[in-house]
């Protein structure tokens, strides 16, 4: 199996979750962000799933309640979630910075669904 057209998968499919997550809280576009990081080497996907919505305080909560999402949403297919690692945060949490940020290795997920004008020949 080529693993980078399935780690591809993997962000497409999770990143889909995570913002149908969003949709189910009431949440706005700019209420949320995705950031992925893909290892073909090691086949895995590293997520950090930041909203304004959480609270700083409970980042347990705030995990679990978004992996027990996940684990529902992909029950008939739960093979797609091994590939998955995931942090969630607030964005109070990322605004401090240091400890928090996002690493540049990061991808923004809105970023893998921008398209390219086709030059006309």
């Amino acid at each position: 199996m080529d693993s980078e057209s399935t780690m591809r998968g993997v962000v497409s499919e999770v990143s889909w979750a995570l913002t149908k997550y969003a949709e189910k809280e009431g949440w706005k576009n700019e209420d949320y962000w995705i950031y992925y990081y893909t290892n073909t080497d090691w086949s895995y996907v590293d997520f950090i799933y930041v909203s304004r919505r959480f609270n700083p305080g409970e980042e347990r909560l705030n995990y679990e309640t978004v992996w027990k999402y996940l684990l529902d949403y992909f029950r008939e297919n739960q093979e797609v979630l091994r590939y998955v690692s995931l942090v969630v945060m607030s964005k109070s949490q990322v605004d401090q910075g240091g400890l928090y940020s996002i690493a540049p290795k990061f991808h923004e997920f809105r970023e893998f669904w921008t398209l390219t004008p086709v030059a006309d020949h």
